[in-house]
């Protein structure tokens, strides 16, 4: 079978691009042949580098020769083009970019619901000029779907945001896959410090200025560290008015460093903070807990799911002040057994159970 996929970029790191990519690698290796359109050329080099792996498609073409640092939104517009030529030579199309509701295809895998879609725009008030054409746009291209589209969420976080604010009831929920081959590995160190990490790109709805009140209130003792990635100037500006805001606080820093370096800070880190509420499934707390990591997350969104996996050793927090005590229970619960058991439970969430689920889905479809 002949399988488009349509992706808006996959030169910058993101669950989606990411999700792209082992999507490839699962549909090439079940024997289809993967054509896949982007907004932007695929430099491939980076994706090897930047995701540490990289499998190409048997054709790829993009609507423009590099990517473009503004009207990101806009350019998704454009993909309509893409999407029109990419279903002349493939048998079924996939968009696996979630945002992309205005072009027609067969299945539409949904990493999360974009709060700039629905009528209560919650965005600053000075971003509404920028977002509100772009949302009104796909409100009246949802209305006109395809008919036989085959909604997927990446949780039942996302299913039930997807029912709420667009009225689309979606088919099924296929857990995004993660590398547990890699990362379970890491669960064997034993010679950890009193660390907390959290890996996330430094965007405003990240709520990472969270870690530096929660830092506020925990033992000195206890470190924190940020690795994290940037897109743009202002992800860049983020960084830097975050450095600023911890200069006094035991916080590091650590900006668009190697999956390598990643992966040696998360065999040193005890625990695992997550801050945002606004997370679909949460890829980062999957990973570390594949890692050794003592999940302590606040208590909403999409990442709780996963953590029903990591019980008993795994902490929610509904305030700053709660974040900090359980942050310290955490540090305490860690031992050598404790990080093999919750790494075994992130085996449910591995590639070969996302290829499973996938392939039948593709493979089924009519």
């Amino acid at each position: 079978m002949r399988v488009g996929l349509l992706q808006n970029t996959l030169n910058v790191i993101g669950g989606a691009e990411r999700f792209t990519v082992d999507l490839i690698k699962v549909l090439k290796d079940g024997g289809h042949e993967v054509h896949l359109a982007t907004f932007d050329k695929v430099d491939w080099g980076c994706v090897e580098q930047n995701m540490g792996r990289c499998i190409k498609p048997d054709r790829c073409f993009s609507i423009f020769w590099k990517r473009l640092p503004i009207f990101g939104i806009y350019q998704r517009l454009l993909m309509v083009l893409a999407v029109k030529r990419l279903a002349k030579s493939v048998d079924i199309t996939i968009n696996t970019h979630s945002d992309h509701l205005f072009c027609r295809t067969d299945i539409v895998y949904m990493h999360g619901v974009n709060p700039t879609l629905s009528w209560n725009l919650k965005v600053p008030w000075w971003k509404v000029p920028y977002v509100l054409p772009y949302a009104i746009v796909t409100w009246i291209a949802l209305k006109r779907k395809k008919p036989n589209a085959f909604f997927i969420t990446n949780s039942y976080h996302s299913g039930q945001k997807l029912l709420k604010l667009h009225g689309i009831q979606a088919k099924r929920v296929i857990y995004p896959p993660v590398h547990t081959e890699v990362y379970r590995q890491l669960s064997e160190e034993t010679d950890r410090e009193d660390l907390v990490l959290t890996i996330s790109r430094y965007a405003k709805e990240k709520d990472l200025d969270h870690i530096i009140e929660i830092a506020k209130l925990t033992k000195k003792s206890i470190r924190f560290i940020l690795v994290g990635q940037t897109a743009n100037r202002f992800e860049e500006a983020i960084a830097r008015s975050l450095m600023e805001k911890a200069e006094s606080l035991p916080i590091e820093f650590l900006v668009n460093i190697s999956q390598e370096e990643k992966r040696m800070v998360m065999a040193k880190a005890k625990v695992y903070l997550h801050v945002s509420s606004f997370e679909h499934f949460g890829l980062s707390v999957c990973e570390s807990i594949s890692a050794g990591c003592i999940p302590v997350a606040v208590n909403e969104g999409g990442h709780l799911e996963i953590l029903e996996f990591a019980k008993p050793f795994a902490y929610t927090y509904n305030s700053f002040e709660e974040a900090a005590y359980q942050v310290e229970k955490a540090v305490e619960a860690w031992t050598p057994t404790t990080a093999c058991f919750i790494s075994s439970r992130m085996e449910h969430f591995n590639l070969e159970r996302f290829a499973d689920e996938m392939l039948q889905v593709v493979e089924g479809f009519k």
